[in-house]
């Protein structure tokens, strides 16, 4: 088996004339930020929003069909980063309000899959548009992966 630490002198054993042109100087970059626990809540078992399915690939990913599945999920043993939630939901916009009620004091970015031209209902902090593309939802969630702070909105306050 290699370690990490092995592998790394694999590749940098790899790049000597790189490293000679760049002056012994190697920057790092990150081209992805950490993986995500993403729950997506649709509505109904919808073939148009399979594209979400490959999206999550570089995720840890739980598809849930109706926010019964998903808060039982949230209170089992699935704490959510990022919430996909299906606006053809019955009381989607009050979804995230139970999920942070499960996991109190976890920031978790709401995201509302909605129809082209919709609002976006204040404790959501991203859209995506109906039907969803893989390439749509793989952004969205590179973005938060990156910069998990730019995506959190706190929750408003029930009266």
């Amino acid at each position: 088996m290699v370690t990490a630490s092995r592998q790394w002198l694999v590749v940098r054993e790899s790049l000597p004339v790189f490293a000679r042109v760049m002056n012994n100087t190697m920057e790092s970059i990150s081209v992805r930020g950490p993986r995500l626990n993403v729950l997506a809540v649709l509505a109904f078992n919808d073939p148009a929003c399979t594209a979400i399915a490959p999206a999550l690939g570089a995720h840890h990913g739980l598809m849930c069909e109706g926010a019964e599945q998903a808060l039982a999920a949230v209170e089992r043993d699935f704490p959510p980063d990022v919430v996909i939630i299906d606006s053809r939901l019955p009381d989607a916009e009050g979804l995230p309000e139970e999920v942070a009620r499960r996991q109190p004091g976890k920031a978790i970015s709401f995201v509302w899959l909605g129809q082209p031209g919709g609002t976006l209902p204040p404790d959501f902090s991203g859209q995506i548009t109906y039907p969803p593309s893989a390439a749509e939802v793989e952004q969205l969630l590179w973005q938060l992966s990156r910069d998990p702070s730019a995506g959190v909105r706190p929750l408003r306050k029930s009266s």
